[in-house]
């Protein structure tokens, strides 16, 4: 209950007086304070409205209510004079209620007599003192500070009573060329107070006591390192203020930041200032562009400071606005890292012996080709390229492909030049003994197995995606390599991935144990047949689409299945979409990642092997004719770009030869190209290809993933996810689980992260422990009170960071 109903309802039980039956209670209220509510009031009595224009109705409502009951007359104006009052005679009988708010405000606030009749303007208005009361009730009066903080807070509309919000509200008004708010404060509350208050809180000594001359002074305090002039002496509290504006509300922070940099010139003095000088620098958007600007510009003048400028981007990822260059940050990122890996590599040469060659390739050089697609995958999400991203992507581009692929390819062509036959080395495991010695003792084990062959799925992305499969607490995950078949293409490669006795071409196609192994019910067929029943194959896009009643009803009862996946070849092999390919590397990471967690959480997978047919080559610029050969035969069996296979042998100076034996019902030789050249073809489409003997092709992952179950002795807390929709909204996302049980105190974090596994929400405490829900599953739990054993309901709230590079259908995960 209120106080003014509290005060009505000790009116009205008060005893009548002599002759009366009911109380009338007149309630004149000219600032209208309580017209939206008082018909809402709980009171032992009718409550009635009169305006001007409904004297009469109420006269004949109170002569004739029956039976008699106590009534308030609430009049939405002030008293009239006793001539001009068409109820007087009912009035002069009743009772007056006039409330005093303002000595409410006194006793409880100790409000002096001054301040009474100084603040007795501020609360004639209705929706002020309505403010004013939300913000007493929803915020606690700084300690030792007046009510004048919540005057003010009230008349600047700032979210509570802080002065840094009124600050900044008044800040915003000015760089919108308004001064309202202010009018205002020096209505109500003096501008005196105000700046007595600034100048206590900042110690702000600039006798110009305007908001124009205060906002300069406090955006020069992030500029000490280039600028040594402000009147602000409290610098660490200034400095806060402005970095807690910028977390709490960005989008007026930067209008308001922008409207100062123009007016105090700091663009200028940006772009001229030394990188070393601006590299701490926060707060300002700005820094952010110059930076990315000056680190651009010293590579392309070739200044090799490459861990110094990685240890620039790393400190720019804390301060202000980095989000909204976080493309330009990655591309730089990438681009350097991409850099600095070929000049160790061009620094330490390359062995001349083969197996060297492939040990150098596999443990230290594939990471070129890594940062190389890293580069590209942010370079293509950039909204706009100007002339220097430009320059730069031409000069990563010629140095990845002219100071590593060319020369690695030269010494890898030139170390099988007397070679009869294509071996790497013995000890290496070969593509054609991947079952028997692979999955063959997995099967025997008794285990559920799962195999997925990703096609083009290079070694270079496999590692990244090792990586991110090792974040899970109960994956144990172990990397090796195997060398592809020669020619590396994906009719040959799938069938040697199947269990086979015999392999032969026939009419360019490739049969397994005389059945046709490039259909997906061929690879059941010859899986069930060679294996057992209990084994089967799916595509990745199959698995993603069942439900989980789907799932269990298809592999619960299944030892071994295949699954094929094959985003990045889909994308690769077109000449209209081969430029998206490394946009499909980083899709088939997720794909895989989705895959593995969705057949674990329904059908408790003990073992999963991911692998690939070939891998690839791909560069961005435009080949030139030197770059591709002619084409020498009319009668190959097969063939694309890199390579042709046939009866006859050919000898050319520009391909090398090698026969095959994987075939049994005929002998071939496989012709291809030296280094990374082509076979001339008509049409687009010869940046992405394979098919050849290049590490990039052959140089083919295993990726080994043991799925350990949590062991009982791990009293973990279970969540169920109660939260049905699975849409952002909002930048303030809460998540509702059902806690089950109780459990232990492990702590870990969760967060939300986007396609670019970079966090873009705030971290949230929790305990490890593994959920199913739906189709999805997420490892979550929440530090919660574990001495009540009964089932409880807990909100995780989240807020989602947004860069201006978010689109409007983006997908976030939920992750630990």
């Amino acid at each position: 209950m209120g106080k003014i109903e509290e005060k009505l309802t000790n009116i009205l039980k008060r005893p009548l007086r002599f002759g009366r039956r009911r109380h009338i209670i007149f309630w004149y209220d000219e600032s209208q304070s309580y017209l939206s509510e008082v018909e809402m009031m709980k009171i032992d009595a009718r409550i009635s409205i009169v305006t001007e224009n409904n004297y009469f109705r109420t006269r004949y409502m109170l002569e004739n209510l029956t039976p008699p009951a106590n009534v308030v007359l609430y009049f939405p104006f002030s008293k009239p004079k006793d001539e001009e009052n068409p109820l007087l005679d009912i009035m002069l009988y009743s009772e007056l209620f006039e409330p005093n708010e303002v000595r409410e405000w006194q006793a409880t606030y100790q409000l002096t007599e001054a301040e009474i009749k100084k603040y007795t303007p501020f609360f004639q208005n209705k929706e002020r003192k309505k403010q004013f009361t939300q913000l007493i009730n929803s915020n606690l009066i700084p300690e030792n500070k007046n009510i004048h903080y919540a005057i003010l807070a009230t008349v600047v509309k700032a979210k509570n009573m802080e002065f840094s919000s009124i600050v900044m509200a008044l800040l915003t008004e000015y760089t919108q060329g308004e001064k309202v708010k202010l009018d205002f404060v020096r209505k109500f509350v003096g501008l005196d107070c105000f700046w007595n208050e600034l100048e206590v809180c900042f110690d702000y000594q600039n006798k110009n006591r305007s908001l124009s001359e205060f906002g300069g002074d406090l955006f020069l305090i992030p500029l000490q390192s280039i600028m040594k002039q402000s009147s602000i002496n409290n610098k660490n509290r200034a400095y806060l203020f402005l970095e807690r504006w910028s977390e709490i509300d960005k989008s007026n922070f930067e209008k308001v930041s922008e409207f100062f940099v123009r007016k105090l010139g700091l663009r200028d003095i940006f772009k001229m200032a030394d990188l070393d000088d601006i590299a701490n620098i926060g707060i300002f958007s700005l820094v952010q562009e110059q930076v990315v600007q000056k680190i651009t510009i010293a590579i392309l003048e070739g200044e090799i400071k490459y861990e110094a400028y990685l240890k620039v981007i790393q400190r720019r990822q804390e301060l202000f606005a980095y989000d909204d260059y976080l493309i330009s940050f990655a591309v730089l990122e990438s681009a350097i890292q991409c850099l600095d890996k070929v000049g160790q590599f061009c620094k330490d040469g390359c062995n001349p012996n083969k197996s060297e060659l492939w040990s150098q390739y596999v443990t230290k050089w594939s990471t070129i080709d890594h940062y190389y697609r890293l580069f590209y995958e942010a370079y293509d999400s950039l909204l706009d390229t100007d002339d220097n991203w430009n320059k730069l992507q031409q000069y990563v581009e010629n140095t990845y492909k002219n100071r590593f692929l060319l020369p690695f390819a030269e010494k890898w062509s030139a170390s099988f030049q007397q070679e009869a036959m294509f071996e790497v080395s013995p000890e290496l495991l070969k593509q054609e003994d991947f079952f028997t010695k692979k999955v063959k003792p997995l099967i025997e084990s008794k285990k559920r197995t799962v195999i997925i062959i990703s096609d083009a799925l290079r070694l270079e992305t496999a590692n990244e995606l090792a990586a991110d499969l090792k974040q899970k607490p109960n994956f144990q995950i172990t990397s090796s390599t195997m060398v592809g078949a020669v020619p590396s293409y994906t009719d040959l490669a799938m069938a040697l991935l199947l269990p086979h006795k015999k392999i032969e071409l026939i009419s360019g196609k490739v049969y397994v144990n005389g059945v046709k192994s490039s259909s997906l019910n061929g690879r059941r067929k010859i899986l069930k047949d060679t294996v057992d029943e209990d084994s089967t194959a799916f595509t990745s896009a199959e698995i993603l689409e069942m439900t989980r009643a789907e799932v269990r009803s298809e592999l619960q009862n299944k030892k071994l299945i295949y699954i094929y996946a094959n985003t990045i070849d889909a994308i690769g092999d077109h000449a209209s979409s081969e430029k998206y390919v490394f946009e499909a590397c980083k899709d088939a990471i997720h794909e895989l990642k989705k895959l593995i967690v969705k057949l674990n959480a329904h059908i408790r997978v003990n073992h999963v092997l991911i692998t690939a047919d070939h891998g690839f080559i791909y560069t961005r610029g435009t080949l030139k004719q030197a770059d591709k050969i002619p084409n020498l035969t009319q009668k190959a069996e097969v063939k694309n770009r890199r390579f042709f296979m046939q009866e006859e042998r050919i000898v050319d100076s520009t391909i090398a030869s090698f026969p095959i034996h994987h075939f049994s019902n005929q002998n071939y030789t496989v012709h291809i190209p030296k280094g990374i050249n082509r076979f001339q073809k008509q049409g687009a489409g010869s940046n992405y290809v394979h098919g050849g003997y290049m590490p990039q092709e052959i140089a083919l992952p295993i990726i080994d993933v043991q799925i350990e179950r949590y062991k009982q002795q791990q009293e973990l807390i279970q969540l169920e996810l109660v939260t049905q929709s699975r849409t952002i909204h909002n930048a303030e996302i809460t998540l509702t689980f059902m806690k089950k049980a109780n459990l232990t105190t492990q702590t870990i974090y969760l967060y939300f992260e986007n396609a670019n596994n970079r966090i873009i929400s705030n971290r949230v405490k929790i305990i490890n422990q593994p959920i199913e829900f739906g189709h999805e599953f997420i490892e979550v739990s929440f530090m919660i009170d574990t001495e009540n054993p009964e089932p409880q309901e807990i909100n995780l709230v989240f807020e989602i960071k947004s860069p201006t590079t978010q689109k409007k259908y983006d997908v976030f995960f939920l992750d630990i």
